[in-house]
């Protein structure tokens, strides 16, 4: 069983990591739309991250991945630091870095979300994914906030660096930790990992409602731009206070609503997608930024409910060395799909009202999440299997 001073190392680790990912997230697409002024570019720059998460979802995190997750941290942020002048300036050669952060990162997180969760006892899973949630939603506020700094004060080059620093101190922060992922992997154990998900009928379900909302999820990030010109007539500056309350809400949600609902996790989950949907609802109905921002608050509170629901059922009900698979299959969903949203809604919302789009988008989203939660309360629920965990407990 981890330490505490393992634990606080390996939240820390996590929370520069997130910071890292999403700081060179934001830089990617700016300086490839600054470079190339294309819509395409920028969809190819969106992509580099959807793609490996496809091909972990397929063949797992373990297939090309040997060696200590702190060690792989140091390579990243070492080669970004030694790399950086020669690749800002040219929009392919950041697409291919993008790729290959991209390949990392989507195996990093999953091995991550394994080996905390194989390292306590099943009674512990909720409270450790809580915690492993506030690390990533810290790091997914500060990262664009550092990106847009670094940008704006010091340039392309000076940014990158600064994402180098970032997987440097996850790196140190990881590289005195047990990070291989418990229990031996074996090439069988990825079509293993696909079984686990269609045998578990919670999981099964929850993946299900989760591909339907992250395929409705791009309305709110393409109409939100959209609704700041009309009618909220709030330009950039609204723009980035609905995305910086939106962050900060997640991290007051994960802090003060998911403890209280460690018991109920699972009926969370798909309620959990019901007040999203209602919240994107009332969004695109506004006619006022106060008004939408209320909503915003609303939403945002109960969204990283998905995330530990998710997380923690898979650290107790899914053998340790299938967990990094369904971890990656989890990525693959939230990714990929949202990536196809993304193209559908962008081309929908040059002939429908982007408030329009948001409430419709919004409500087949709760909906889809009470059908959810009714399949698998009176069709899919399973019966408590034990766990391996169990006796470290």
């Amino acid at each position: 069983m981890l330490k505490s001073q393992s634990l606080r190392l390996f939240y820390l680790g996590v929370g520069f990591i997130y910071a890292a990912g999403n700081l060179w997230a934001t830089f990617l697409l700016w300086q490839v739309l600054a470079i190339t002024r294309s819509g395409t570019w920028v969809a190819l720059a969106a992509a580099t991250s959807a793609v490996p998460a496809l091909i972990v979802g397929l063949t797992g995190p373990e297939w090309g991945f040997k060696g200590k997750m702190g060690l792989w941290l140091l390579g990243v942020g070492i080669g970004f630091a030694t790399l950086a002048p020669w690749f800002v300036h040219s929009a392919p050669m950041l697409l291919a870095v993008g790729l290959a952060e991209g390949w990392i990162n989507a195996r990093i997180i999953p091995k991550a979300q394994a080996w905390l969760m194989s390292s306590v006892p099943s009674k512990d899973a909720a409270s450790v994914s809580s915690r492993f949630e506030m690390a990533s939603r810290i790091g997914i506020v500060a990262g664009p906030l550092l990106a847009g700094g670094l940008i704006t004060i010091s340039g392309a080059v000076t940014t990158t660096l600064g994402t180098a620093c970032l997987f440097l101190g996850g790196g140190w922060f990881w590289y005195g930790l047990d990070s291989e992922t418990r229990g031996t992997f074996h090439p069988s154990h990825r079509a293993a990992s696909w079984r686990a998900v269609q045998k578990d009928g919670f999981l099964l379900t929850a993946l299900g409602v989760r591909a339907g909302a992250n395929l409705l999820w791009p309305a709110f990030t393409v109409a939100i731009p959209l609704l700041m010109r009309h009618p909220w007539h709030a330009a950039a500056l609204g723009y980035g206070v609905v995305r910086t309350l939106w962050g900060l809400s997640t991290v007051l949600g994960t802090w003060l609503v998911i403890p209280r609902l460690f018991k109920q996790l699972r009926i969370a989950y798909f309620l959990s997608w019901v007040l999203t949907g209602i919240a994107f609802w009332r969004i695109g109905l506004a006619q006022h930024l106060t008004i939408a921002l209320i909503w915003v608050i609303i939403g945002a509170l109960s969204s990283p409910i998905v995330h530990v629901a998710l997380d923690s059922h898979i650290g107790t009900r899914v053998e340790p060395p299938l967990q990094g698979g369904v971890f990656a299959i989890q990525r693959l969903v939230m990714a990929v799909v949202n990536l196809i949203g993304l193209f559908l809604l962008t081309g929908a919302m040059r002939r429908i009202n982007p408030g329009s789009a948001l409430s419709g988008a919004g409500l087949i989203m709760a909906l889809a999440a009470l059908v959810g939660l009714l399949l698998w309360v009176t069709v899919r629920r399973p019966r408590r299997q034990p766990h391996p965990t169990d006796q470290k407990a």
